[in-house]
């Protein structure tokens, strides 16, 4: 299986921290169900890149923090191995949320929640 190389953080002004930096989260809930399988992991880094790690495949792209709970994601690539159902079925959800992440929040009761523009979350944990 190929591993894709890391992204580069692309940006044209200097990134500033943010509060998911260097923090690993372990996916509880994908539209309110727990994984039947191993849970994918989502990996932010402090240079700007998010890593996704599955069963089958590997996902990188960049994130971007903006005011308020907005956020975004960029430039994703990932590996293409074919992934069985559920686990297939649950790597495309985590993949479709994060390719059109509009919003996030973290709290004591959910962890982190990660919502799509078109409402689907994703839920995770340290």
């Amino acid at each position: 299986m190929a591993v894709p190389e890391p992204v580069e953080a692309r940006t044209s002004s200097p990134r500033r921290s943010t509060i998911l930096d260097d923090t690993q989260w372990h996916v509880v809930a994908i539209e309110g169900v727990a994984p039947l399988g191993y849970p994918p992991l989502i990996s932010f880094h402090n240079n700007g890149v998010v890593n996704v790690t599955t069963s089958c495949n590997i996902a990188s792209g960049n994130f971007h923090v903006y005011v308020l709970g907005w956020m975004s994601t960029s430039y994703f690539q990932a590996t293409t191995r074919v992934c069985p159902d559920p686990a297939g079925r649950e790597e495309a959800a985590v993949h479709a949320v994060l390719t059109s992440l509009r919003s996030f929040r973290i709290s004591n009761e959910k962890g982190l929640v990660l919502k799509a523009r078109d409402g689907r979350t994703v839920e995770a944990r340290r």
